[in-house]
């Protein structure tokens, strides 16, 4: 009796909703994937809570609109697996029709390769975001803007001025040699990296006229010889006992003890060197409310923007021009920058520490403002917020969005490989060694570009 009563419901149910179709008031398969966007999410180291969002508001936007939003992850065991499978989804017609760019992904490729559908004029919401932040084809939602923590106890023990938010380079590069001259200092893996990346500014990698890799000029190699002679100059506390076995396995085998020992060292340093390695790095200084306790807390911490590398980085999107309803997609851009939703955003997530969080959307200023006085913000931290929000309007970053050419960023990795090869060999190479080592890597280089 109960089987019949359940075939009777069943049946019931099927011709409903089949009347509901014929209708035209429940949509058919096929009216569904009409009314649909798809969003591909990155390959990334980038934790989850960096997407949060996406999840909370494509639903609001489909309660609001009708409109589904799908999300796309590729199964991929590396970045390369992952590459191969999503370009052979770009180029499909209707493919996804959102590209989500991590903080650490950029937006070159994808306009290079005429994947990127040009965004000027297409997203109304567009207009209020900071003037910096407007590009033609890639669209931030959410920005961090970069600090470090500079030692006030060591300034204070040297007997020299606090930097100002507008500090500079050769700022940075002054305040380094003089905490040298005052404190021991551990020698760890990331500082190695922070020696090459101040010795390295001014050089040249590629010939751009023949296309050509440079890394077997006079200029890389007096580089290289700055950097060997930095790293055993005495400035630093190195290990005796250390052969290029063990810096070898420091820099390459990161379960190793050398390179579990290089971590401490580099904490260790926070104490002591006039960056505190411990504090500040992933506090965003486009928001005020967690930055605000370390002002209140650690006294010895002067925040200040981080101008060794790229300032800010982001989470945004990319449209697919050959992705399915790239009109429903431009709108979902635009509710995602809209008033509400930006300012929904920077209150929910306004207390996370690690996070890309401030809003791109100038127009919530105001409100934002209103937090941050009815929440007792230091002074201080206000400047701070402030003189880096203005940077937003006055800045170009273009740069950032787009990273660095594809074949710039192979001939720097491999460089710096053999970089550590030549810096820690047991034996100083010769000059004829280095220039066979260096011309074999820069050949070799030279075919991967032009391929």
């Amino acid at each position: 009796m109960k089987t019949k009563k359940l075939i009777i419901i069943t049946l019931f149910v099927i011709l409903l909703l089949l009347l509901l179709v014929l209708r035209g008031i429940w949509p058919t398969a096929e009216e569904q994937e009409e009314n649909e966007i798809v969003i591909l999410f990155p390959y990334s180291d980038t934790p989850m809570e960096s997407y949060a969002f996406i999840e909370t508001y494509r639903r609001q936007y489909e309660e609001e609109t009708g409109v589904k939003v799908r999300i796309e992850k590729i199964r991929a065991g590396n970045p390369d697996k992952y590459t191969m499978k999503r370009n052979s989804m770009l180029y499909m017609k209707n493919g996804p029709t959102l590209l989500l760019l991590g903080p650490f992904d950029n937006a070159r490729e994808f306009v290079e390769k005429g994947v990127a559908l040009e965004i000027t004029g297409k997203i109304q919401n567009q207009e209020k975001l900071y003037n910096g932040l407007k590009d033609d084809y890639y669209l931030p939602i959410k920005i961090h803007g970069r600090t470090i923590s500079i030692n006030r106890e060591l300034l204070n023990k040297l007997n020299i001025p606090e930097p100002g938010l507008d500090w500079t380079l050769a700022d940075h590069d002054y305040y380094w040699e003089r905490a040298l001259e005052a404190e021991d200092i551990y020698f760890n893996r990331n500082l190695f990296y922070q020696i090459v990346g101040m010795k390295i500014r001014d050089l040249t990698f590629i010939d751009e006229e023949s296309n050509r890799a440079l890394l077997n000029s006079n200029e890389t190699k007096k580089v290289i010889e700055e950097i060997r002679e930095e790293v055993f100059s005495g400035k630093y506390i190195l290990e005796e006992s250390y052969t290029y076995e063990n810096y070898y396995r420091m820099f390459h085998e990161l379960n190793s003890q050398e390179s579990k020992d290089s971590w401490d060292k580099y904490m260790a340093n926070s104490a002591r060197f006039f960056i505190m390695n411990s504090v500040g790095h992933h506090y965003n200084g486009l928001t005020s409310i967690r930055m605000d306790n370390v002002f209140k807390h650690i006294t010895t911490s002067l925040l200040v923007p981080d101008v060794r590398g790229n300032e800010i980085h982001s989470v945004g999107f990319v449209v697919n021009r050959n992705g399915k309803n790239v009109d429903l997609g431009l709108d979902f851009l635009n509710f995602l920058i809209s008033d509400e939703i930006q300012f929904n955003i920077y209150e929910r997530e306004a207390e996370w520490e690690n996070a890309t969080n401030a809003p791109v959307n100038k127009a919530i200023m105001s409100e934002v403002e209103r937090i941050e006085s009815n929440r007792g913000i230091l002074e201080e931290t206000l400047e701070l917020r402030r003189f880096m929000t203005n940077r937003l309007d006055e800045g170009d970053y273009e740069r950032v969005f787009y990273g660095l050419d594809s074949r710039e960023v192979v001939i720097r990795n491999r460089f710096f490989n053999e970089l550590i090869d030549i810096v820690f060999a047991d034996e100083p190479y010769s000059d004829e060694e280095l220039s066979r080592r260096l011309r074999k890597a820069e050949n070799e280089l030279t075919i991967y570009i032009n391929e």
